[in-house]
């Protein structure tokens, strides 16, 4: 079983602690220093916050152990129940690529996409928040519900959280679907790096909502705005009024006054009659059993709204039970790669750096060009570009191999990860990357998740958190697990359609495939190819690791690289001391590289025409020109290993080069045809 600290995160104060809550501590201060300065504004005595005829009246003490009881059903079962924002997300963004196809990302600025998306949310939250809450006042089956909040004869903080369980399912439902359209829109128009403008962790308009009082809605003290202000925001003293015995009528609004406006159910602080706080017929609210139990016998007595219970349940239940039904290994690892709260700053998951929409890469603009990925902080750049993680599941283990006196395999450039499993929690500790300290924090993060403590026992035994360490190695196995799919490997390219005969080759394509595949021309397969040729399956790399005298990318050294800091490839590998690796990076595979620039191991090159022009150089006299700089080709990082038997090869013409590109575009997956023919 969870742990009372597993299940709170802060040992049960997560309440007070977590700025996601409205018992935070930090909130109630910001609250309580606006009550004074308004109790003082009006010649009132601060000492009204404090009157014991409100703290203990037993409305409130009602509220204080309701509180207990309803956030040990939350924990123990609602949460686990939810569906939550990210699956919405990859479900929504699952039906626009079937539907749309991909979309080619849009480039406005990150400050100008993180705002946007800020507001979005809010605003998108805000509104269907104001829209569930007016169905929950005018759909007598969802009031029966309701009415237990309403049924408060004097409001706390604590009146917030007197909320019948099966409405916090529904407003969790709310939240999921909101939060989910709302990322799902600006992943697939703006692609993957989203952050929340934050303030202490929480959303900076809903922060800013904190700085205008709003958590003294519920409370005894009635701050108004300006008659202009409420008809934009709403006070504290009209959600008062929504409380009051004949106001359940109006001001339904969260943060915003202009639904209420737009739809007529406005009403300002003015029109406080000062009526009593609660019911009209307040009998059976009395105590925590009639809190819960009260909606359903009501129902059972209305036939009229009886049958709708049965659909009520059915709407809650169903988006929990799609989500949760098929949790496996594979699953859970689906989850954690897009999940951001394992990264320190909650902003950014494995999918940030591999893209499911751009071939699992990171085209992100920063300032070395996409040569590096941006880490969690904003701030730091990765060292080397980011591979790809699509059809890395089928790179073998890294190993030596006797026959052909070469290194092979394993994950990162230098194949420092022997395998798939060892790859997936590197970046999470990595400090340049989504730099959690150790591996106790993540697990703590993990924790902090119901769904996850189930789903981890259900999968991996109950014992899996009595060690950190092996806690760690099943996020890694799960994540392991979901890169192997074939959701990272689809096999659908035109080129797998051609092997099979359903797409017949254009004159260049067929030009080019014969030029990569001729140990008299390019010389291509013999490093990119692993199985024979025109063999189903194949990845287009033997996994060696080679130098083939890339250049310095001078973008990378404002990092705090030198310009003359040497990146030493496979010696730098822990398992490596042999000098005569030096220089050495692994050889990528070919799949939808025409998608996925910049190229080479540090991002150097932005086109794949001038990375097969750089391979004629080391042949052709006449290939004295980068043509991306307009210069000499710059000298190798590493000039003592350069690999040029295998460099050696035929010089190429512009056509043959452009029928090279050709080929290597066939290799582009289905889903990303699109992003082809737009140009990317």
């Amino acid at each position: 079983m969870p742990t009372v600290t597993e299940l709170f995160g802060w040992s049960g104060l997560d309440y007070l602690l977590s700025p996601q809550q409205r018992l935070f501590w930090g909130h109630l201060l910001i609250a309580f220093l606006i009550a004074q300065i308004y109790l003082h504004y009006n010649r009132q005595p601060g000492s009204v916050v404090f009157d014991k005829r409100l703290w203990w009246h037993p409305s409130a003490r009602l509220d204080y152990a309701y509180f207990v009881v309803s956030a040990i059903i939350k924990l123990a079962i609602l949460y686990p129940l939810l569906i939550n924002a990210g699956s919405v997300t990859r479900w929504l963004l699952e039906i626009y690529s079937q539907v749309f196809g991909y979309q080619e990302k849009i480039y406005i600025g990150q400050y100008w996409l993180l705002s946007a998306y800020s507001l979005s949310l809010f605003l998108v939250g805000d509104f269907s928040r104001y829209c569930l809450h007016r169905c929950m006042h005018r759909i007598p089956l969802l009031w029966a519900f309701h009415k237990i909040h309403h049924s408060a004869e004097v409001l706390t903080p604590f009146t917030f959280y007197r909320v019948h369980p099966l409405e916090n399912l529904l407003f969790g439902l709310r939240y999921a679907l909101s939060a989910g359209l709302v990322t799902s829109l600006f992943l697939y128009f703006f692609g993957s790096g989203l952050q929340v403008l934050q303030i202490l962790g929480v959303n900076i308009f809903v922060f800013l909502a904190h700085l205008l009082g709003d958590n003294l809605r519920h409370s005894p003290i009635a701050l108004a705005y300006p008659g202009w202000l409420e008809k934009v925001f709403i006070s504290p003293a009209q959600h008062q009024l929504h409380h009051r015995v004949d106001g359940n009528r109006c001001n339904y609004g969260g943060v915003l006054a202009i639904w209420d406006r737009a739809f007529a159910s406005l009403a300002l602080s003015s029109s406080d009659k000062g009526l009593p706080f609660g019911l009209a017929a307040a009998r059976g609210y009395a105590s925590i059993t009639q809190l819960l139990l009260t909606p359903f016998r009501e129902i059972y007595r209305s036939c009229r709204i009886r049958p709708g219970l049965l659909l009520l349940l059915i709407v809650i239940g169903i988006p929990g039970n799609i989500a949760h039904a098929d949790t496996t290994k594979l699953t859970l690892g689906r989850d954690l790669f897009f999940d951001p709260d394992l990264s320190l700053g909650r902003n950014q998951s494995c999918s940030s750096c591999h893209d499911p929409n751009t071939a699992f890469t990171d085209l992100r603009q920063n300032r070395v060009a996409a040569a590096a990925s941006t880490g969690s902080d904003g701030i730091s750049i990765g060292k080397r570009n980011t591979p790809s993680a699509g059809y890395s599941g089928l790179t073998p283990a890294f190993h030596f191999d006797n026959g052909s006196g070469e290194y092979i395999g394993g994950q990162f450039l230098d194949g420092r990860a022997v395998n798939l499993q060892a790859q997936a929690g590197e970046p999470i500790l990595n400090p340049l990357e989504m730099a959690m300290p150790d591996k106790a924090s993540v697990i703590q993060r993990i924790k902090q998740n119901p769904r996850y403590l189930k789903d981890f026992r259900a999968i991996f035994g109950e014992s899996v958190f009595s060690d950190n360490n092996q806690a760690f190695l099943a996020l890694t196995e799960a994540i392991a697990e979901f890169e192997q799919s074939d959701f990272f490997a689809p096999f659908d390219s035109k080129y797998d359609r051609y092997l099979r005969g359903e797409y017949e080759l254009s004159a260049s394509e067929e030009l080019g495939m014969s030029l990569f595949f001729s140990n008299n021309n390019s010389n291509c397969s013999s490093c990119h190819l692993l199985k024979t040729e025109g063999m189903e399956g194949e990845t287009f790399s033997g996994y060696e690791f080679h130098n083939i005298g890339v250049p310095v990318n001078k973008l990378l050294s404002p990092n705090g690289h030198a310009e003359d800091t040497v990146d030493h490839g496979l010696l730098e590998n822990p398992a490596i001391d042999d000098a005569a690796q030096d220089g050495k990076f692994k050889v990528p595979g070919l799949r939808n590289v025409a998608i996925t620039p910049p190229y080479m191991h540090n991002g150097v090159f932005r086109k794949l025409s001038t990375v097969l022009g750089f391979y004629d150089s080391y042949n052709n006299p006449q290939r004295l020109m980068n043509p991306e700089t307009g210069q000499a080709w710059e000298k190798p990082e590493v000039a003592a290993t350069v690999n040029l038997s295998d460099l050696k090869a035929k010089k190429l013409s512009d056509r043959k080069i452009e029928a090279l590109v050709s080929f290597l575009e066939l290799l582009t997956d289905k889903r990303y045809e699109a992003l082809l023919e737009r140009g990317q």
